[in-house]
């Protein structure tokens, strides 16, 4: 659920500006609308769809694979019934959200201008939580509210709860976010042989050896390493320009939301596999550089943005990175 919420003219002759003196309750495509009264001059303009996947229908569409460690390109899974049913078992749900990753929303994200309240259910299985979290964190101005115990209809899973967010989120708009305060310096992590280990806050240097299932989430760090491990990041900063390795994988599984790393190789990679979404990669010499001549790391992009000397704009889709061919 996607509202956008901007002040609108009383005598605006548009669209927005055909505003009754009250709003009145009323289903609208399935959904229970609330709008508040507002005295003139200070209407409100709530554009408001019914569920996220329609959202992405009827804008042209983008999603996150909820497969988020799909092993091969999603073009193929989706190319005919034979693939369907033999990588996705035919399932509904798989398949809308797969089919609804390969369409790139990138460019047109940062043309919203109009400040945005995301309201997500936390138990979404067609377009999972990862994809509230990149919007939230694209979008030029925008804020994500998680509801519990509510799925892709969060309106008919929990609607006390939606009503009450709903009506949060149509009386303040969202305040852009601001650049998030530096907290004191934990110097160098270390997790070796350690599951599900989790990591937050500032770090000089972060590392993970045989670490399955860690977490960094909220971290800044001056450098990731990660080595043996799957490791799960969110709403990371990682590097400097002048570094000379923001994030270095070797034999592990990176799934990456609305993170931005920076050095002179954003990513330096060897033999693993990156799924990134809503990632910016700031590099002088290479975005993502696969550092073994012969071996390769698969990359899956999703709404991501990278500037080096070889990449330059926004990138979506899956790409396989050799020492060759550096991004």
């Amino acid at each position: 659920m996607i509202i956008f919420v901007r002040p609108v003219a009383a005598d605006d002759q548009g669209d927005e500006g055909l505003l009754p003196e009250r709003f009145e309750f009323e289903p609208v495509f399935g959904c229970q609308v609330y709008l508040r009264e507002a005295g003139r001059g200070h209407e409100q303009s709530v554009v408001l769809v019914h569920g996220v996947g329609d959202l992405i229908r009827d804008l042209a569409g983008f999603a996150i694979s909820q497969v988020q460690r799909f092993p091969v390109d999603p073009e193929i899974a989706l190319g005919s019934a034979v693939t369907r049913k033999r990588m996705l078992n035919a399932d509904p749900n798989k398949i809308a959200a797969l089919a609804l990753m390969e369409e790139d929303f990138s460019r047109l994200l940062p043309l919203v201008s109009t400040p945005t309240w995301i309201l997500w259910g936390v138990d979404d299985r067609i377009t999972p939580p990862r994809t509230g979290k990149l919007l939230a964190a694209r979008l030029p101005r925008a804020r994500l509210k998680m509801l519990a115990g509510a799925g892709h209809s969060p309106m008919l899973d929990k609607p006390d709860a939606f009503e009450k967010a709903l009506l949060h989120a149509i009386q303040n708009p969202p305040a852009p976010a601001g650049p998030r305060k530096r907290g004191p310096d934990r110097g160098v992590a270390v997790c070796r042989n350690e599951r599900d280990a989790t990591f937050s806050g500032d770090y000089e240097r972060i590392e993970l050896h045989n670490c399955p299932e860690a977490r960094l989430v909220d971290v800044r760090a001056g450098k990731v390493v990660i080595v043996a491990s799957t490791a799960l990041m969110e709403n990371c900063v990682i590097g400097d320009i002048g570094k000379n390795v923001g994030l270095s994988v070797r034999g592990s599984l990176v799934t990456a939301t609305a993170c931005t790393i920076r050095a002179d190789v954003a990513i330096a990679a060897d033999n693993s596999r990156l799924d990134l979404a809503g990632v910016e990669l700031h590099a002088t010499k290479a975005a993502v550089l696969e550092l073994v001549p012969g071996h390769q790391t698969n990359v899956l992009f999703s709404v991501c943005l990278l500037r080096s000397p070889h990449t330059f704009g926004h990138v979506h889709g899956s790409r396989v990175v050799t020492s060759a061919s550096p991004l």
